[in-house]
């Protein structure tokens, strides 16, 4: 395809390493240079001495287009001392091709550029105005940022990715570059061309692939909220029981913030399974856990233990603070369940004598324990290894 085009191509790396070049450039080269500055080119548009394979040189005029990050597109003209420059006719790898005569606005799109877009020859007026009506106005003051940074000399390529609307309305992606290959003495561009390349089915591939992310970050968070959520009741599970008592008793170490941890059994549950099945005892567990959540602070954290033994733990908390909340649990249960809890309550508190959180829920167990043998349905409190009933009230 590339010996079809009649100027000098050449295919270069960022580094000038001629990667393919067709026939006609052999003939202007005289030979296979195996990088840009073995015949003197650099990777500019405009006029250049060429120094050919035979030492012999000749003057030409090149215009660069960047098809890729890395991989420039060289067009080499000979010039035989007229102005006018040669422009690759990009045709036959599906790329259209552009030409603008900056100052009076004059745009020249090719078949394949018009194509591109569902148009005709002369469907399509050949100038700037027309062009600008094409582009989707949500990418028009990004498209227009780039070009006006490369006629500026800001940039040394055009380069911008857009839509285009297409003859039958809806958009198509283009990547759109080109070059200024002609300036006036004082650096007012004149003459600039370039490429559009079709990118919508690389658009959609980069969409389905970005939604493919997205569903696979979703995933992954809800795989991490079931390993950290008892799946029945909705609460937190023994790694969320975990976290939050390490958090709580950083705050026992460094400050000396009192805690208390609130150890929750249900009363005759096991029986109430028995009689009445799994189902209706897994509604029970649910809106014991939505009880619960209903009377107890926003920063209190409680998790399902195990069965139907629930754990609360309470940061910042004496122990009247700590009792209030223990019974709020119990009435919240009995008052909408058809079962009764009985809760045990230790707090650390300075010169409490528990020195770790294995100790304060060992503490909060032997409370529970008293609690269930007290009669159930009650709270007890563990304190300076004394328990203490409470009175239902």
């Amino acid at each position: 395809m590339l010996d079809a085009v009649s100027a000098a191509v050449v295919l270069a790396d960022e580094a000038g390493r001629v990667i393919r070049m067709n026939s006609y450039a052999h003939k202007v080269f005289r030979g296979r240079p195996a990088t840009l500055a073995e015949v003197g080119l650099e990777a500019r548009a405009g006029e250049q001495t060429v120094r050919r394979m035979d030492a012999s040189t000749v003057t030409a005029s090149v215009s660069v287009t960047t098809i890729d990050p890395g991989l420039r597109v060289l067009t080499v003209t000979e010039w035989h001392g007229h102005h006018e420059y040669g422009r690759l006719d990009l045709n036959a790898f599906g790329v259209g091709t552009w030409d603008w005569h900056i100052p009076s606005g004059d745009l020249n799109f090719d078949r394949r550029w018009l194509e591109m877009l569902g148009y005709g020859e002369g469907e399509l007026d050949y100038d700037l105005e027309a062009w600008e009506r094409l582009v989707h106005p949500d990418d028009r003051e990004r498209v227009d940022e780039a070009l006006r940074a490369h006629l500026a000399g800001r940039t040394t390529t055009y380069r911008c990715e857009y839509r285009c609307r297409h003859h039958d309305g809806h958009y198509v992606w283009v990547l759109d570059t080109g070059t200024v290959i002609e300036r006036d003495p004082s650096g007012r561009p004149l003459r600039a061309t370039g490429i559009h390349l079709d990118m919508t089915d690389r658009k959609r591939q980069e969409t389905e692939r970005e939604e493919l992310i997205a569903e696979l970050e979703r995933t992954q968070a809800r795989l991490k909220d079931l390993a950290r959520v008892d799946e029945l009741t909705g609460l937190g599970n023994r790694r969320v029981l975990a976290e939050a008592m390490d958090r709580a008793w950083l705050g026992v170490v460094s400050r000396g913030t009192p805690v208390a941890v609130l150890m929750v059994d249900l009363d005759g549950f096991k029986s109430h399974n028995d009689l009445h099945g799994h189902a209706h005892a897994d509604a029970v567990l649910r809106s014991v856990a939505l009880a619960m959540s209903s009377v107890v602070r926003s920063r209190d954290t409680i998790v399902r233990f195990g069965g139907d033994e629930f754990v609360v733990v309470v940061p910042d908390a004496d122990p009247q603070v700590a009792l209030a909340a223990a019974e709020r649990i119990r009435r919240a249960v009995a008052a909408t369940s058809a079962v009764t809890a009985s809760v045990g309550v230790a707090v650390w508190v300075p010169g409490c004598g528990i020195h770790d959180p294995d100790r304060l829920f060992a503490a909060a167990d032997e409370a529970l324990y008293a609690a269930k043998a007290g009669g159930r349905d009650r709270s007890a409190a563990w304190q300076n290894g004394l328990i203490t009933l409470l009175q239902q009230g």
